[in-house]
């Protein structure tokens, strides 16, 4: 059934009202709905963030994709896959490694040991969603063409706003207040002791050892985003770096190098300069969780990490609070974010470009597409807050624009679900304290302009 309505409807109790309507018709299909992607939304989307190692995840009470099933929508799986496997999957264009019908082994499965990574789905020829927090950069999409067959494209939409953490492991310490210098510092190599002067009133008198930086050990929308706060902020708040400020890419890879050498993904480029400068470093496996992960089990003291707050509050692990460096204030990033909506303006055919700028920022560059389906949030817009938490991600679904056939009502009702206000009551995974995930807000994403977007987009 093909759910369309009218962005006529003045009234957004109307809206919801035909939206849930929708749903239920939907239900009478059997399909399940398979995706998956990055770890953050994991907890939004499902209530689930601790990697295992068997299968999809299935929706928790309370969770988003809960309340899309209970208001009729279809049963929904996500595989913690990682973005950028997540982006392969959909894309379908290295079928011999990135598959939906491949198994979904959280722990197993990344594509940095050679398995075969999927969503694990049976039978299907594509998946039906994505969840990413680095948006599609111009080289995906070509990949997503490459794919499907020419003239072919994704939806892209945004759906979430969420904290980074700063986690940490040091006996003696319980609690920090990090101030923007200091993550550069510690992340830059400049700050490699727990006894360094940088650190003196953050940490107690008398704190000694190394520090040794904890980094995500594959292609990570939370590296994209963390490396895209340090680019912005570090060329203005480090004093004194031994790597210079500048040398911060915003990248979502793990590995890669330049011309010289030097690491250009973003989680080899922190490994890189922590181990350099004699700190130490450790990856982190599996996205946020595998960090979370590794800061609470391995047998060492002095551990400095970044995770989605959702995974580290649920792990739990010990985070800080940060300072903005505008502001003044000090945030902790579990009590001060997520019941405020974040505000984020659009851009429309447009992608990350495949290179950055010479300061290291992410730059944005037309598609060849005027479908105004392939919406992005420019990162610069959230790399520097002027107010409250100043670490931040944002989370897009993804779905395919043709060919969803019989699931196309399904798949748009499940697209649709983050914005639609009649299903919030019912989800407690976002926009709460303690999630780490808030609500976003833009006028195309309203129920009446949000609804008819995605049914014109997804078919």
């Amino acid at each position: 059934m093909r759910c369309n309505f009218s962005i006529g409807i003045s009234r957004t109790r109307v809206v919801a009202a035909a939206a849930l309507t929708c749903l239920t018709s939907v239900a009478s299909a059997t399909t399940t709905l398979v995706g998956g992607g990055d770890t953050f939304p994991a907890f939004g989307y499902t209530g689930n963030t601790i990697v295992r190692d068997d299968s999809s995840y299935l929706p928790l009470v309370n969770s988003l994709f809960a309340a899309y099933a209970n208001a009729g929508g279809n049963p929904t799986t996500y595989c913690p896959s990682g973005g950028g496997a997540a982006k392969k999957i959909l894309a379908g264009y290295d079928y011999s490694r990135f598959q939906v019908n491949g198994d979904c082994l959280a722990n197993r499965g990344w594509a940095a040991n050679g398995n075969l990574q999927g969503f694990g789905g049976i039978g299907l020829t594509q998946a039906h969603f994505a969840a990413v927090d680095a948006p599609l950069s111009s080289s995906e999409f070509s990949n997503y063409a490459r794919g499907h067959g020419a003239g072919a494209q994704p939806v892209q939409l945004p759906t979430l706003v969420g904290a980074i953490s700063i986690v940490f492991k040091k006996s003696g310490v319980t609690s920090m207040t990090l101030t923007e210098a200091q993550i550069c510092g510690i992340f830059s190599g400049q700050i490699t002791s727990w006894s360094d002067g940088m650190l003196s009133g953050t940490v107690p008198s008398g704190t000694t050892g190394p520090i040794t930086v904890v980094y995500q050990q594959k292609g990570s929308g939370t590296s994209f985003s963390f490396l895209n706060h340090l680019s912005a902020v570090c060329p203005t708040n480090a004093v004194g770096t031994i790597v210079p400020a500048t040398e911060f890419k915003t990248s979502q890879d793990f590995s890669g190098v330049d011309i010289l050498g030097r690491p250009t993904g973003a989680s080899a480029y922190i490994a890189f300069y922590a181990s350099s400068i004699l700190a130490g470093s450790l990856g982190g496996g599996g996205g946020d969780s595998g960090v979370t992960a590794a800061v609470n089990n391995t047998l060492v003291d002095g551990l400095i990490g970044y995770t989605a707050t959702a995974d580290a509050v649920r792990a739990p692990t010990r985070f800080a609070s940060v300072k903005n460096s505008h502001s003044n204030q000090i945030v902790n990033p579990s009590t001060g974010f997520g019941p405020t909506a974040v505000p984020v303006n659009l851009v429309y055919d447009q992608a990350i470009g495949d290179t950055v700028d010479i300061d290291g920022r992410p730059t944005l560059t037309a598609l060849p597409t005027t479908s105004q389906c392939i919406a992005v949030v420019n990162p610069s817009d959230y790399a520097d807050p002027s107010a409250g938490y100043p670490i931040l991600t944002v989370s897009y679904l993804l779905a395919n624009a043709q060919g969803n056939g019989p699931d196309t009502a399904a798949v748009r009702s499940l697209i649709y679900s983050p914005y639609n206000t009649a299903l919030r009551s019912s989800v407690k995974t976002i926009g709460v304290i303690t999630t780490g995930t808030a609500r976003l807000t833009n006028p195309d994403l309203t129920d009446t302009t949000g609804l008819a977007k995605v049914n014109s987009c997804v078919n």
